[in-house]
């Protein structure tokens, strides 16, 4: 009988450092996505963006969608894009920052320059 205590306690001793240090990594519930920075930016009817965020877990997804006039245009999912754009119009935009926790959102707009980069 003292012996299985024995190896129960062994198993327990070495077991339960363990398990703490595994704890300590897990990420906690409250952890969600946060956007640090969004932007774009527009030029010879095109317009790059760009997003920073930080506080993920797991896979992350971002997607922009894309609206002239409160009208759908387009979505891409990229944290960085490139696309042509209609000059002299206003994009509004939403991008997102989706991981296993949770979702992240940001609001912006940029006016399609059709003139050179400033």
């Amino acid at each position: 009988m003292k012996r299985i205590f024995r190896s129960v306690g062994r198993i327990l001793f070495t077991a339960l450092p363990l398990m703490s240090l595994l704890l300590l990594h897990t990420p906690s519930a409250a952890a969600h996505p946060v956007i640090t920075y969004d932007d774009c930016d527009s030029g010879g009817s095109q317009f790059i963006c760009f997003i920073e965020y930080s506080g993920t877990v797991g896979d992350v997804t971002v997607r922009w969608d894309f609206y002239v006039n409160n009208t759908y245009k387009f979505s891409a999912y990229s944290p960085g894009l490139r696309r042509s754009c209609q000059g002299g119009i206003y994009y509004s935009y939403y991008v997102y920052v989706t991981d296993t926790i949770g979702t992240a959102q940001a609001v912006g707009g940029v006016y399609c320059n059709p003139g050179m980069w400033q």
